[in-house]
């Protein structure tokens, strides 16, 4: 129902207001429901985040550990292998000779013996020989020079075949081996 004024323009009745409060009565329980659905759903999803960050907290604090220690252990034994090998170049005096064609063997623990043929001799001042022929097929050669002050002990190992699993193998771990094998030279030297 509407009134006409002077005017005649449509004038709001009291019952579009009822409809519009009803209306409004209607929705609002609808508003509160999407409303506690949002407030459920970011409780699941902050708990679902502690959850992810327990995991990771577990990942960092355990598995990385044990990671460490097993790097630490395969450490470890590299270390020792790498004595062991040097322990049996320095032990294994009596059997070299400084004669071209000379045959002998080096004891290198786990990787067993290994055999050696004199190459070249300079008396001296050099003594090259051949290092596990038909596996490694490398040349090791000990070298005196005098100098000013003394004496310079130099050491070259070379011909691996970098293309072989065990030819990169052993030229990374005889890498690390000799600087110690000079240093006990250097020790022994220093006592003399």
């Amino acid at each position: 129902m509407m009134r006409t004024g002077a005017a005649s323009r449509p004038v709001a009745t009291p019952k579009t207001t009822r409809t519009q409060t009803r209306v409004t009565t209607r929705l609002a329980p609808g508003f509160g429901i999407v409303l506690a659905m949002l407030v459920a759903l970011s409780v699941v999803g902050m708990s679902g985040m502690t959850r992810i960050r327990d995991k990771l907290d577990e990942i960092v604090h355990v598995h990385n550990a044990e990671t460490m220690r097993a790097t630490n252990l395969r450490d470890a034994v590299s270390g020792i292998a790498i004595a062991i090998r040097n322990m049996a170049v320095m032990t294994n005096d009596g059997d070299v000779r400084a004669e071209v064609g000379h045959r002998f063997t080096l004891d290198m623990g786990q990787w067993g013996l290994q055999p050696c043929m004199v190459i070249a001799v300079e008396s001296e001042r050099l003594l090259s020989y051949s290092f596990a022929p038909g596996m490694l097929d490398t040349t090791i050669t000990w070298r005196l020079a005098a100098e000013e002050s003394g004496t310079r002990l130099s050491l070259e190992h070379k011909g691996f075949d970098l293309d072989s699993p065990p030819g990169k193998a052993a030229f990374h771990g005889m890498g690390g081996g000799w600087p110690a094998v000079l240093a006990r030279f250097e020790g022994t030297l220093a006592e003399a």
